[in-house]
């Protein structure tokens, strides 16, 4: 376990390598470490989570929250908001350095509310200079805060919308409506159950990069710190499997496993993606409709807290599957059937012509005069109706919140994706790319289109195969950033 005072004189060049390595890493990966704070904080012993909110900023929370009764500033802002985020390295490290100080930096202090245009002075009360100038010892302009619980920070689903249209391509009615759900979920101090999405689709259109993107967002918009944690339903197609969520009853194998949802118990604000809802096990998906109904569940056996509660309220639960769940054509679910699987029950749940019937691409003119509620609306309940008519009993369709159909790519969005993917690869043979010549993104374009690939991500092999030699061969300088010029026969990194 480390000492506080670690932080004050060790070289934190290994900390700052081993974060950086967190780019690479899926969205809410954090290195954690085993702590020891000053005697003025209750607990003393916690876990200090280092984290990467953007590829240029660092930060750090702690579990659980703690209480501080010292005179360290920084020590006190971190027990009252739990995170902090710096803008650069090097401010992040001096605060390091700061709370290394631990109490020490006055014997008594308390701040004087100084007039306009002075510094804050952290004062003794007996009368001695403090040992750091807590006012001085960091550049504060530089350093970001989440607001405290009790303050209000509203955001505008706009903003959502423009941080998931940087990384999402061809899919603008879909993330408005996200934006605009989720927005209305976080902005809420006390929700009474999660936000759930159906994410439906096929392949390779964004679904699941979307929910990533999502989590990143939301830790950058609102100051708090959004986990992701992955369910892959295709590991849940036996009705034991449920065990592996909420833990598995004494004499059970995997009873000393830690459960899934304990991610959730370590940080209440989690984008849970799970992936393929049509290959779960019903008795799988009955254990989500006391959670996405009441945001609770009881876990099989009690958790470190001593509880058997999970609290589910402000997570952000995404579900996707490859059905086409915006079809108005009612045939093409006729052979369909996911999840619970409901043999007498399609005939008594069809529904008439007369129902709403959306297009995403027909309909436009349709839903120009229509406030983006009510097309949300219209479009929940033909795909709820759709989820029905593929074997979902109704008390399962009526639990989710909001259904996403996303559209098939079109060949400018596979185009930007492409663009994406190449900026992406050069990454991982830590280029930075800032510009790619035409003649090189025509030949990536025309090789990739040439054939019928299944999936954008298909497009990977492409640029690979013609990129990789140039990445790997040339010479890696920091902060650089290359032009990629020339062509596809013959490309070139030229240093910008």
């Amino acid at each position: 376990m480390l000492d506080y005072e670690v932080f004050k004189m060790a070289d934190l060049s290994e900390l700052k390598d081993a974060m950086d390595t967190l780019d690479d890493k899926p969205i809410g990966a954090t290195y954690d470490y085993e702590c020891r704070l000053t005697e003025s904080c209750i607990p003393r012993e916690l876990t200090v989570k280092f984290w990467k909110p953007s590829p240029n900023t660092y930060g750090l929370f702690t579990d659980p929250h703690f209480a501080y009764s010292g005179g360290n500033l920084l020590i006190k802002m971190l027990s009252d908001v739990h995170a902090l985020k710096f803008d650069c390295w090097n401010t992040f490290e001096q605060g390091l350095r700061l709370i290394g100080e631990g109490d020490n930096v006055s014997p008594a202090p308390s701040l004087n509310t100084p007039s306009v245009g002075q510094t804050p002075q952290l004062e003794s009360d007996e009368g001695m200079m403090p040992r750091t100038d807590v006012s001085t010892i960091t550049d504060w302009d530089l350093i970001s805060m989440p607001e405290s619980n009790t303050a209000v920070r509203t955001v505008d689903y706009l903003d959502i919308l423009s941080k998931l249209s940087q990384s999402i391509m061809g899919q603008e009615d879909q993330l408005k409506t996200i934006s605009f759900i989720t927005a209305q979920h976080v902005n809420k101090l006390k929700p009474n159950k999660p936000v759930s999405f159906m994410f439906s689709g096929p392949p390779g259109v964004g679904k699941s990069e979307t929910a990533k993107v999502l989590a990143s967002a939301l830790t950058e918009l609102t100051g708090h710190h959004y986990s992701e944690l992955k369910i892959d339903f295709n590991t849940f197609t036996e009705a034991h499997t449920v065990h592996r969520l909420t833990g598995a009853p004494a004499g059970y194998i995997g009873y000393d496993d830690e459960p899934l949802f304990e991610t959730i118990a370590k940080n209440e604000r989690t984008v849970v993606v799970a992936d393929e809802i049509d290959k779960a096990h019903p008795e799988v998906l009955k254990i989500f409709m006391s959670i996405l109904d009441a945001g609770e569940c009881i876990a099989n056996k009690p958790r470190p807290d001593g509880s058997r509660e999970y609290n589910f309220k402000n997570c952000i639960f995404i579900f996707t599957s490859n059905y086409n769940l915006a079809s108005g054509d009612s045939s093409v679910f006729d052979k369909q059937r996911i999840g619970f699987i409901v043999r007498d029950f399609a005939e008594s749940s069809d529904t008439s012509d007369e129902g709403v019937t959306v297009d995403y691409e027909n309909a436009e003119q349709k839903e120009i005069a229509k406030t983006l509620p009510m097309q949300i609306y219209e479009k929940n309940e033909q795909a709820r109706k759709n989820f029905v008519k593929v074997g979902t009993l109704r008390e399962i369709a009526s639990r989710f919140q909001c259904f996403v159909n996303f559209d098939p790519l079109s060949k400018q969005a596979k185009c930007k994706i492409l663009a994406k993917q190449i900026v992406e690869s050069g990454l991982e043979y830590s280029h930075s790319i800032s510009y790619i010549a035409p003649g090189i993104m025509q030949g990536i374009i025309d090789a990739a289109m040439s054939g019928d690939s299944l999936t954008v991500r298909s497009f990977r092999a492409i640029i690979e195969g013609y990129l990789a030699p140039l990445f790997a061969s040339t010479e890696i300088l920091e902060n650089q950033t290359y032009r990629l010029e020339g062509t596809l026969d013959a490309p070139r990194m030229i240093p910008q």
